[in-house]
């Protein structure tokens, strides 16, 4: 939960050199990679899973994507459509958070999906490249490898990320609506 906020205060605090965004980057592939290897654990041995961590889980990926999409959106470059899609991730992130809520108190909860996994992730690389894409790292990289643009990963990522926030969105507002006993009008 402190990687968002602390990558934050890397912009804030530091000049701008490659070293700050080597360690910027180091920290932020850190946080993501223990995310997902915090899944891949607790599926493994899911007698050592708890409510609890599931709960915290999930609101962790939510701190560490919130925070760096709030900073983008305020005091990044963010083209106009981009702006649009980080602000729709934001507003699911706190809907599902709200529904999730909501079933904590029920014997099986509501699950993480599939779908929302695969959205957690799509957002984690369109952040990072997002963030990094005019910095003098993003240069380096790019001239390393030919035909790699930041700016045009974070675009695709972005773009796949909120369709998978919009489906799993859905699905979450389905699941909601059944355990709700209202009937579904198609």
């Amino acid at each position: 939960m402190a990687a968002g906020p602390g990558i934050i205060c890397m912009f804030f605090l530091y000049e701008r050199t490659l070293v700050r965004e080597i360690l910027w980057v180091s920290v932020y592939i850190i946080a993501c990679a223990t995310d997902y290897f915090d899944g891949v654990i607790a599926r493994a041995y899911p007698s050592q899973a708890s409510r609890f961590g599931e709960y915290i889980d999930q609101f962790a990926d939510k701190v560490l994507i919130g925070s760096l999409i709030c900073f983008i959106v305020f005091f990044g470059n963010a083209v106009w459509w981009e702006l649009v899609f980080m602000t729709l991730i934001v507003l699911r992130e706190i809907r599902v958070g709200y529904i999730r809520g909501l079933s904590v108190e029920e014997t099986n909860g509501l699950p993480s999906s599939t779908k929302g996994q695969w959205k957690t992730g799509f957002q984690m690389v369109a952040v990072g490249f997002i963030l990094g894409r005019e910095g003098m790292f993003a240069d380096i990289i790019e001239h390393t490898i030919p035909h790699l643009s930041f700016n045009q990963v974070g675009s695709m990522m972005l773009t796949m990320a909120i369709v998978l926030t919009i489906w799993s969105w859905y699905g979450y507002e389905q699941k909601k609506w059944s355990r709700s006993g209202a009937h579904h009008i198609y």
